[in-house]
């Protein structure tokens, strides 16, 4: 995990293009429920969803100005496809930390 992110009481500030302001809420709730379905998937070993998953959240989440997002959905897309279960759950243990803890903040 990266050091930045080690204290579990600091907020993650996120500076983003403000043109995306109405955009942004319902991204991040999306990213905030989708953690209960990747979990529902590890717990069936759907490796396959998993990776999928993954791999749409590294593609969507830098466009929206998030790029640790989208490292997490890329380390999730390979620990899929290794069906690595334990680093899975690790990922997704840090991954809902991340996304408790953004605080957006719009580019001037």
């Amino acid at each position: 995990m990266d050091e930045k992110f080690k204290n579990p009481d600091d907020k993650i500030r996120v500076s983003i293009d403000p043109d995306l302001r109405d955009l942004i809420p319902q991204y991040l709730e999306n990213r905030r429920m989708e953690i209960e379905v990747l979990r529902a998937a590890l717990e069936k070993e759907d490796f396959d969803i998993l990776e999928r998953t993954g791999h749409r959240i590294k593609g969507s989440a830098p466009v929206y100005g998030f790029k640790q997002i989208g490292a997490f959905g890329g380390t999730l897309q390979q620990a899929a496809q290794q069906q690595d279960g334990a680093a899975i759950e690790n990922i997704l243990l840090e991954y809902s930390n991340y996304l408790s803890r953004i605080e957006v903040v719009y580019k001037s």
